[in-house]
C-alpha cells in the first residue's frame, strides 16, 4: 500500500514537470499575455507655435517662427491643415567672402522667404517613460507627409525668384505636458522646384520646436 501512495505521487509530480513545458509552449505560440492601456492623452484641434530652423544653404542661415494648425481625427490620423513658417535670413561667412574678395552678387544667391504645407499625420507610436525614477512621460511619434508651397527672393534675379511648389515629408515627437498643452519636436525634408523653370529647384531640411494647445 506504501509502495502503491508512493509511486501515486511520483506519477503525479511527473505530470506536473510535463505539463509545464507543454503549457509554456501554448502560451509561446498563440496565448501570449499582454496588457494595453488606453491613451491618458488625446488630441482634437491643436494650434501650434514653433522656433525652428533651415541649416542647409551655405550661403545663409535661416531662423523660422511658425504657426500650425491640426485636426485630430482618431488616436491614429490627423489632418495638418496648415503650417506656415516666415524665415529670418542671416548671411554666413563664406558669402560675404565671396562677395567682399571675388565680387560675388548677392543675386547668385536665392534665399526663402517663407514656405507652407498642408499635411497628412500618422500616429503609430504611443508610449510612456519614467523621468527620474519619479514621474511618468507620455509622448508620441508621428510621422507627417504633403504638398508644400514656399518664396524665394533673389535680389533682381527673376528666373530664380518668385513661388516654388514642392512636397515634403518629416516625422516628429510630441510629450504631453497636460492635456492641454504639449511639447513637439519636428524635423522635415521639402524639394521645391519653380513652375518658371522646372530646373530651378531647391531641398530644405527643416528643425523645428515648439508648444501646443489642444482645444476638446
Amino acid at each position: 500500500m506504501n509502495r502503491f501512495s508512493v509511486a501515486a505521487v511520483a506519477a503525479a509530480l511527473l505530470a506536473v514537470v510535463w505539463s509545464g513545458p507543454a503549457n509554456a509552449d501554448d502560451l509561446d505560440e498563440g496565448g501570449a499575455l499582454y496588457a494595453v492601456q488606453n491613451r491618458k492623452y488625446t488630441a482634437s484641434h491643436e494650434f501650434s507655435v514653433n522656433a525652428g530652423s533651415l541649416p542647409m544653404d551655405a550661403f545663409y542661415k535661416g531662423y523660422t517662427a511658425s504657426g500650425a494648425y491640426t485636426l485630430h481625427f482618431s488616436d491614429l490620423w490627423a489632418w495638418e491643415v496648415v503650417n506656415a513658417a516666415y524665415s529670418f535670413n542671416v548671411d554666413t561667412d563664406l558669402r560675404r567672402e565671396l562677395e567682399s574678395n571675388w565680387g560675388v552678387t548677392p543675386t547668385r544667391f536665392p534665399t526663402i522667404q517663407w514656405l507652407g504645407n498642408s499635411n497628412l499625420v500618422v500616429k503609430p507610436l504611443y508610449g510612456k517613460l519614467a523621468w527620474l525614477n519619479g514621474s511618468l512621460l507620455y509622448g508620441e511619434l508621428f510621422f507627417t507627409a504633403g504638398p508644400a508651397v514656399a518664396s524665394y527672393e533673389s535680389d533682381g534675379e527673376l528666373q530664380s525668384s518668385g513661388t516654388y511648389v514642392g512636397a515634403n515629408v518629416g516625422l516628429g515627437l510630441r510629450f504631453y505636458l497636460s492635456e492641454s498643452w504639449s511639447l513637439r519636436l519636428d524635423a522635415r525634408d521639402y524639394y521645391f522646384v519653380s513652375p518658371k523653370d522646372v530646373k530651378s529647384t531647391s531641398n530644405e531640411l527643416f528643425f523645428s520646436t515648439g508648444i501646443s494647445l489642444n482645444v476638446r
